[in-house]
């Protein structure tokens, strides 16, 4: 009997350990990491200031990884420095940290929407467009450093928590904290 339990324990930590191996691998390079997103949003607005806005609309909370990232909206549109009277389009690319192809999609359209194909170009001429490329840079730093690339969360440990030395997982669901 103790021999059985002795090895249904083995058993079980043997496919925790090779799980979290599969959990902490980093992103496929085919994914942009934090850093490669804001270089991609800022060398946009370099090549097209005509038509490229990239503004700061705050902050993360950044706790768990003790850094504040920036959280960035770009306006694309024909006459970027000034708001007009145009339908206005929000674009939220990226909330769940691991849920990344939202975010790559929007940076295929942004590419898009500066050249002179059509319909891109009559988007951009007839409409203002306002994207926030992620709303939890916490997260994405998360699954692109490859700690944990099942990651949902953002880095806001909330006030309660603090003292509470039994917390194994931190941060909050970037909806939940929106909402709240």
């Amino acid at each position: 009997m103790r021999t059985r339990i002795m090895r249904s324990i083995i058993s079980t930590l043997s496919v925790l350990v090779l799980a979290s191996g599969v959990f902490a691998q980093p992103l496929e390079p085919c994914y942009h990491t934090l850093d490669e997103l804001y270089d991609f949003i800022f060398q946009l607005q370099t090549d097209f200031p005509q038509f490229v806005k990239v503004d700061s609309i705050g902050h993360s909370r950044g706790e768990m990884l003790n850094h504040q990232f920036p959280v960035y909206a770009v306006k694309i549109s024909d006459n970027v420095q000034t708001f007009e009277d145009e339908p206005v389009n929000l674009i939220i690319a990226h909330i769940h940290a691991e849920e990344v192809a939202g975010l790559e999609a929007t940076i295929k359209f942004m590419q898009k929407l500066v050249t002179n194909q059509e319909p891109y170009r009559t988007i951009r001429n007839q409409t203002q467009v306002y994207i926030v490329p992620t709303m939890n840079p916490d997260g994405l730093e998360v699954i692109s450093l490859g700690l944990d690339k099942t990651w949902r969360k953002n880095g806001y440990i909330p006030p309660e928590l603090h003292s509470d030395s039994c917390i194994v997982i931190q941060g909050v669901g970037v909806i939940r904290v929106a909402l709240t």
